[in-house]
């Protein structure tokens, strides 16, 4: 099962009420018995992911922040050629607020936040389109739109 499709499929469980997402972007299953715990777990590179058993030793794997943008954002919100970032760099910190989409070239520039990039983010009221403001010591400050 390939990456959208985990998400489509685990998106599903949220809507049934079988997972459930908590105000600090958390993903917990629910039991038949009300017993919740969190499914998630961390992988090899720092960021949350998790498995939803689909039988015959089958699952449904994604990344916690690429399911919840998902959630938060409605499906079709989700767009291949970007990636989701953390606005603030931590990558456990799936709160609404703090994921966004960009291009890959855009978070290889960003970084872990350690190369002197600042990033402002905000909405435009008239488009209601995100703003993205990068500012460097050196190099001065662009706008991406």
């Amino acid at each position: 099962m390939g990456a959208s499709e985990s998400i489509k499929y685990n998106l599903e469980l949220i809507k049934k009420g079988k997972l459930i997402v908590d105000d600090s972007g958390r993903i917990f299953k629910l039991l038949d018995t009300g017993y919740k715990f969190r499914c998630e777990y961390l992988n090899g590179y720092g960021y949350y992911q998790l498995s939803s058993y689909l039988g015959n030793y089958k699952y449904a794997t994604c990344l916690s922040h690429r399911l919840l943008f998902a959630y938060y954002h409605g499906i079709d919100a989700i767009n291949s050629g970007l990636v989701i970032h953390h606005i603030d760099y931590n990558k456990t910190n799936n709160k609404k607020d703090n994921l966004i989409q960009i291009t890959k070239e855009e978070n290889s520039r960003l970084g872990d936040g350690s190369n002197g990039f600042i990033l402002e983010v905000r909405k435009d009221e008239d488009d209601k389109r995100r703003i993205f403001k990068w500012a460097h010591d050196k190099t001065g400050s662009r706008t991406i739109r």
